[in-house]
């Protein structure tokens, strides 16, 4: 596989049933690969979740085109423009995205450059 190492943690299927204690271990990633290539480390975190979680993502991914097909209009906000909805990735995933780095989602630049690079966790269009 990789330098990325497996972490214990419950991973359910989609009907909430647990599937395994396995998820990827964001803190080993960033040690890998540092602030020099934090981007690249991101999507190394995203591919080797994928890989091991195939049935989650493969949902997700669908589950997030369906979104963008049915929304209201390319941002994703609902009729009134007071709520947006943006990204939407599995539980598992967030979890170890949020141990590379604290700051991806909750830092808007950052958060804006995720949905730039990995289009297929966007519910929107348009960023």
């Amino acid at each position: 596989m990789n330098n990325i190492e497996f972490n214990e943690g419950h991973r359910y299927n989609a009907d909430g049933e647990l599937e395994g204690l396995y998820t990827v271990d964001g803190k080993k990633a960033r040690e890998v690969h540092g602030n020099s290539n934090f981007w690249e480390g991101v999507k190394e975190v995203i591919r080797y979740y994928t890989e091991i979680n195939p049935s989650e993502m493969k949902y997700c991914t669908l589950e997030n085109s369906i979104q963008r097909e049915t929304n209201k209009n390319e941002t994703g906000g609902n009729d009134s423009g007071s709520m947006r909805q943006a990204l939407s990735l599995p539980h598992g995933l967030h979890l170890a995205l949020t141990d590379y780095e604290p700051r991806l989602f909750r830092d808007k630049k950052m958060r804006t450059e995720f949905m730039k690079r990995f289009p297929h966790l966007r519910t929107c269009n348009k960023v």
